[in-house]
C-alpha cells in the first residue's frame, strides 16, 4: 500500500544503503496469514472495529506524508466494516478475527487472500522496482535449517561490503552461529511455532476439526484461488514458478484476416434475449455487417442454432465458443472467471476479424454504428473509444480504487521493461513516458474511478499490432488484478494503448452525455438517467445510449454535447476555487478519506533518468464545484454524474428528430418514423385529427404521473415540426392545460416498456 516510488527514492539517497527484501510464496503467505489471524495473534488490529494499516488503505497523499505512528490516528477514524464486507466477511462480523471464525475454512482463506492482495502485489512490485546490486531478495525458505548458514553468509557479505569493510572468517562464523541460535533456540520463537502447529482457535482443538482444517489447507496449497495463482505465476522465487498461458499456441499469434470487418458481441443464457434484441436494433439502424456472437461454453445447442437462424444484419450470425481458443492447461475456475466482462476483449483477440465493432448487449442505437468506421478519429488512429461519465463511486469501494490502481500501473511501467513482456509477443518500447492525455486524465489524477465506456467501440488489429498484443498481455498476466480494481473491461482497451505509448488512443473529443429525467437535487434540477454517446464528427447525432428498459420509457431530456477539454477546464477552475476558499478559511484537514487536498498540481511531470515520469505526490480528489463550508471547515464535494445546467439540456423529441435518417421522414411521413422506433402508432385512416401519434396508455400514464399539476412532456417525436397539437414552444416546451396528452414520458408510453426506447428498441 505504500508509495514505493517515494519510499525507494528515500532509501537510495545514501549510496551505502542496502535493501533486504524478505519474500514468500503468495500461496503459502495466505495460508500462514489465515492461521495466524484466525487465532487472533495480532489482537491490536484483528480484534478491533476500526481500521488499521493491516486492514485498510489510506489515500496516497496521506501515506506520503505520514509515518506508521502518525497514520494510526487516521486509521482509527475509519470503520472496518465496509472493508470487511468487500473482503467477503459476513454482514454481522465487525472485526477481522470474528470474520475468519464465522466462515468456513475455504471462504476464510479467500477472505485472507482478498485482504492480503495489496501486500502481495507490493511484494512483487518491490522485486521489480528495486532490482539491482543494492537489493538482496531473501525468500523465507532460505531461512530454513538446511540453507540457513549459506543464506546468512551471503547476507553478511553484502552488508559488510556496503561499508567497505570485511569480516574475518572467524568473526563471520561466530555471527552465523549466533543468528542460528536466535532463530531456532529462542523461547519466544518456539512458543509461536508451537501455537501455529496446534491449530487455529477452539474449533481446531479436536482431532476432527484439525483434520478438516488440514485437508482445506492442503487443497488451498494445490489450487489456491485464481487471483493468488496469478501472483504466484509472476513470483520468481516461488517453487512452482511458471509463466501463465491464456490462449493456446494456435491462437497466441492473434492472427486475423486483413481487411475483414464485422460485429462482435458476447452472450450467455441470462443475456440471450437481450442479445437477439440488440441484433434486431442493429439491423433496424441500417447496419449490414457479419456478426460473431461469442460465449464461454455457456449457450445450449438450441440457443446457438436460434442465433444462427437469426437474419442478423444481412450477412448471417456465427456463434463461437471462447474455450476453443484457450490453453488446455487452464483450470476450470480460471475458465469460470472469463465469463462476464472478460469475454468481450478476449473475443476481440480470438476473432479472425481485423476491423471490429465491439457491442454490448444493452446498446440502443440512434444511427447506424457502422458509420463510425468512416470517422476521422478511427481513420487516424485505428480505434475509437467513447468516454464514460466522471464519478468517484465504483462498485467495490473502499477496497476497489481504480484511480489508485492506474497510478500503480504507471509506476510499474516506468520502473520495469518486463512489465508488458511475454513470450512470443512483440517487444514494447522502453523507457516509457506517459502521454500528456494520460497525465491529465481524471482517472489518473484521482478525480474519477471511470474513464472509458466500452458499450460500443471500434478496433483495427492491422493498425494496432502492439496495442493488440498489449491487450492480450494484460489479460494473460494481470487479468485478475486488473478486474479486481477496475469496473469491468471498460478501461482495458485504453490502458493497453497508453501503456504501449507513442500512439494517439482514439478517444472521442466529446464527454459522455446523459438521457433521463429531470429530478430535484438540493437547490437544482438535474438530469438523471443513463449514459449516451455523441458522434465524434457530428456531435448533433447520437450514436447510442445504455438505456435501461425498465426506466427509459419515462425519459424526457438529453444532454447537449460538450467537449471533454471544456470539462477539464471546468474541473480545473473548481479546484482553484476550492484552494482559494480553503486558504481563506485556514481550514484544517478533513477527516474523510476522500476529502483531502494538496496544493500541488494534479500530476506533475519531472525529468528523471532521461525520460518523463509522474511525481510521487499528486492531487487525489475530485470537485464539481467550490467547497462548501460545514462545521467551520471546507469540505470538498465529490464528482457528480448529474447534468444540472438548463442550457445544456434539451427535450428528447428534438434530439431524435435531428438524427440523420429521420430528417426526411419527419417532414414527409412522421408515422413511418414512429414505426421505425417501435412506437404504437394509430393507423392514418383512423386518425381523424391528422395527428399520427397514438395517445399513451392511460394505465401507464397514471403510473408515470407524480401528482404534479403540470401535464408533463409531450409524448411525441415531432416537437417543433407542427405535427403535435397542444405543444406550446413559447412555454419552454411544456404542454398547455387541456391538451389530450397526459404522459410525462419523453418517448411514447407503450404496452411494452422495453420497446419504448429510441433507436429501434
Amino acid at each position: 500500500a505504500e508509495d514505493l516510488d517515494m519510499w525507494l527514492q528515500r532509501a537510495w539517497r545514501d549510496p551505502h544503503n542496502r535493501l533486504i527484501h524478505f519474500v514468500r510464496d503468495p500461496i503459502e503467505m495466505v495460508a500462514s496469514g489465515y492461521l495466524f489471524h484466525r487465532r487472533g495473534s495480532e489482537a491490536e488490529w484483528t480484534n478491533v472495529t476500526h481500521c488499521s494499516r493491516d486492514l485498510c488503505l489510506l489515500p496516497e497523499t496521506w501515506g506520503a506524508e505520514r509515518s506508521k505512528l502518525t497514520s494510526a490516528a487516521a486509521f482509527r477514524g475509519m470503520p472496518a466494516m465496509p472493508w470487511l464486507r468487500e473482503y467477503g466477511c459476513n454482514k454481522d462480523s465487525d472485526t477481522y478475527y470474528r470474520c475468519l471464525n464465522d466462515v468456513s475454512v475455504e471462504l476464510g482463506l479467500r477472505v485472507e487472500a482478498n485482504r492480503a492482495s495489496s501486500t502481495l502485489r507490493t511484494m512483487l512490485d518491490v522485486e521489480v522496482l528495486a532490482k539491482g546490486p543494492r537489493t538482496f531478495t531473501l525468500p523465507l525458505q532460505g531461512l530454513e535449517r538446511a540453507p540457513f548458514n549459506a543464506t546468512v553468509g551471503h547476507l553478511v557479505k553484502m552488508l559488510a561490503h556496503s561499508n567497505g569493510t570485511a569480516l574475518s572468517g572467524a568473526a563471520q562464523h561466530l555471527l552465523i552461529q549466533q543468528a542460528y541460535s536466535t532463530c531456532f533456540s529462542n523461547t519466544k520463537v518456539s512458543l509461536i511455532r508451537t501455537h501455529a502447529a496446534g491449530g487455529a482457535g477452539g474449533e481446531a482443538r479436536t482431532k476432527l476439526a484439525h483434520a478438516a482444517l488440514s485437508r482445506a489447507l492442503s487443497r488451498w496449497a494445490l489450487d489456491a484461488s485464481p487471483a493468488v495463482r496469478e501472483l504466484a505465476a509472476r513470483c520468481s522465487w516461488c517453487r512452482n514458478f511458471s509463466e501463465p498461458r491464456l490462449f493456446s499456441m494456435a491462437h497466441r499469434g492473434l492472427g486475423f484476416e486483413r481487411g475483414s470487418r464485422g460485429v462482435i458481441t458476447c452472450s450467455a443464457p441470462s443475456l440471450f434475449n437481450s442479445t437477439t434484441l440488440m441484433l434486431s436494433r442493429l439491423h433496424k439502424a441500417g447496419t449490414f455487417l457479419k456478426v460473431e456472437v461469442w460465449h464461454v461454453d455457456e449457450l445450449a445447442p438450441a440457443e446457438q442454432e436460434e442465433l444462427r437462424r437469426n437474419p442478423g444484419l444481412g450477412q448471417g450470425v456465427t456463434v463461437h465458443d471462447l474455450t476453443t481458443a484457450l490453453s488446455p492447461t487452464l483450470l476450470p475456475d480460471e475458465v469460470d472467471a472469463l465469463r462476464g466482462f472478460m469475454c468481450k476483449p478476449l473475443a476481440l483477440l480470438a476473432s479472425r476479424l481485423d476491423e471490429v465493432l465491439l457491442v454490448d448487449h444493452d446498446a440502443r442505437f440512434f444511427v447506424d454504428p457502422a458509420m463510425l468506421f468512416s470517422s476521422a478519429v478511427y481513420a487516424r488512429t485505428g480505434m475509437l473509444l467513447f468516454r464514460d461519465r466522471l464519478r468517484l463511486q465504483i462498485r467495490g469501494r473502499p477496497v476497489k480504487d481504480a484511480s489508485r490502481f492506474l497510478r500503480q500501473l504507471m509506476r510499474r511501467r516506468l520502473g520495469s521493461s518486463a512489465f508488458l513482456s511475454a513470450a512470443g509477443m512483440p517487444p514494447m518500447p522502453h523507457p516509457w513516458a506517459p502521454s500528456a492525455a494520460l497525465l491529465a486524465a481524471p482517472m489518473a489524477t484521482g478525480e474519477s474511478n471511470h474513464q472509458i465506456d466500452s458499450s460500443v467501440l471500434l478496433w483495427s488489429k492491422a493498425m494496432l499490432p502492439k496495442v493488440t498484443a498489449a491487450l492480450y498481455i494484460l489479460h494473460e498476466r494481470y487479468r485478475h488484478e486488473v478486474y479486481a480494481n477496475l469496473h469491468g473491461d471498460k478501461e482495458t482497451y485504453w490502458l493497453a494503448c497508453e501503456l504501449v505509448g507513442g500512439f494517439a488512443c482514439g478517444v472521442s473529443d466529446y464527454a459522455a452525455g446523459e438521457m433521463g429525467q429531470l429530478k430535484r437535487t438540493g437547490e437544482r434540477e438535474c438530469l438523471v438517467g443513463n449514459l449516451l454517446q455523441f458522434h465524434p464528427d457530428n456531435p448533433q447525432w447520437i450514436v447510442h445510449c445504455n438505456c435501461k428498459p425498465q426506466a427509459s420509457w419515462l425519459y424526457t431530456h438529453v444532454a447537449l454535447p460538450v467537449r471533454f477539454s471544456d470539462v477539464l477546464d471546468n474541473m480545473s477552475h473548481a479546484r482553484e476555487a476550492w484552494r482559494r476558499n480553503a486558504s481563506r478559511a485556514n481550514a484544517s484537514r478533513p477527516h474523510g478519506a476522500h476529502a483531502y487536498v494538496t496544493p500541488r498540481a494534479a500530476i506533475s511531470v519531472e525529468p528523471a533518468h532521461g525520460h518523463q515520469r509522474p511525481s510521487a505526490s499528486a492531487l487525489r480528489l475530485a470537485f464539481d464545484s467550490i467547497g462548501k463550508k460545514r462545521a467551520g471547515r471546507f469540505v470538498a464535494p465529490s464528482m457528480s454524474p448529474q447534468f444540472c445546467d438548463p442550457s445544456a439540456i434539451e427535450p428528447v423529441e428534438a434530439m431524435i428528430a435531428r438524427q440523420p435518417q429521420n430528417e426526411k421522414q419527419v417532414r414527409t411521413n412522421s408515422q413511418a418514423l414512429c414505426l421505425q422506433y417501435n412506437l404504437l402508432c394509430r393507423p392514418n385512416k383512423r386518425n381523424i385529427s391528422g395527428d399520427p401519434w397514438r395517445r399513451p396508455n392511460k394505465r401507464r400514464v397514471a403510473r408515470a404521473d407524480d401528482g404534479d399539476d403540470e401535464l408533463g412532456r409531450a409524448a411525441t417525436l415531432a416537437v417543433g415540426y407542427g405535427t403535435f397539437r397542444g405543444f406550446d414552444t413559447n412555454r419552454g416546451g411544456r404542454l398547455a392545460r387541456g391538451s389530450d396528452v397526459t404522459s410525462r414520458t419523453g418517448l411514447l408510453a407503450v404496452d411494452d416498456p422495453a420497446s419504448a426506447v429510441s433507436g429501434g428498441a
